[in-house]
């Protein structure tokens, strides 16, 4: 696996969170607009820690849902995962619908927001989509590599065919409209 490639982020569906909370490392990849909150809310947790929220953000889960539905604080201290509040989907007009593998949360009568049952902790897993902007500016700092398999010493016929195939064989019309368009 490349190092530069991190696995996509998930947060935990939470029934019982009062708002979106998540750790700063997820909110570094997938929350914008990220602003401080000086007298951000307070949580406790279950070992007895409060936690004030300093900065909050908007998170792009849906393009279906309210800003203030996607509007996220952000937690230092927070040790497992980010949490997804459903009262907070649910108060934009969500149904949230669980069961034995999936979660599925519909606004409209449309499945807006899908997740899998993790069955090594018993929760939800819903997938985060990473930030755009974050994206286009770190893959600026990738450095891309290609493997080749074609020996230097092979006729330019041969490459033509690999390329062809490496293509998914497409019709040859279809091959030669798309180079004419720059592809």
């Amino acid at each position: 696996m490349n190092p530069l490639i991190k696995p996509p982020s998930i947060a935990k569906a939470d029934s019982g969170a009062s708002a979106h909370y998540f750790k700063p490392e997820d909110a570094a990849t997938v929350l914008h607009n990220v602003t401080a909150t000086p007298n951000g809310p307070s949580v406790y947790l279950p070992n007895g820690t409060i936690l004030q929220a300093q900065r909050k953000g908007q998170l792009l889960l849906s393009e279906h849902l309210s800003p203030k539905a996607q509007t996220t604080q952000i937690l230092e201290g927070i040790a497992e995962s980010s949490l997804i509040s459903l009262g907070q989907l649910c108060d934009d007009y969500c149904i949230t619908v669980l069961d034995k593998n999936e979660i599925n949360i519909f606004k409209n009568n449309k499945c807006i927001i899908k997740g899998k049952h993790n069955k090594a902790d018993g929760l939800w897993d819903i997938p985060l989509q990473p930030n755009p902007h974050i994206i286009s500016e770190r893959s600026r700092e990738i450095r891309h590599t290609a493997n080749a398999i074609i020996r230097k010493s092979q006729a330019k016929t041969e490459l033509a065919e690999y390329l062809y195939g490496c293509c998914g064989s497409p019709a040859v019309s279809t091959l030669i409209h798309a180079i004419k368009n720059g592809n």
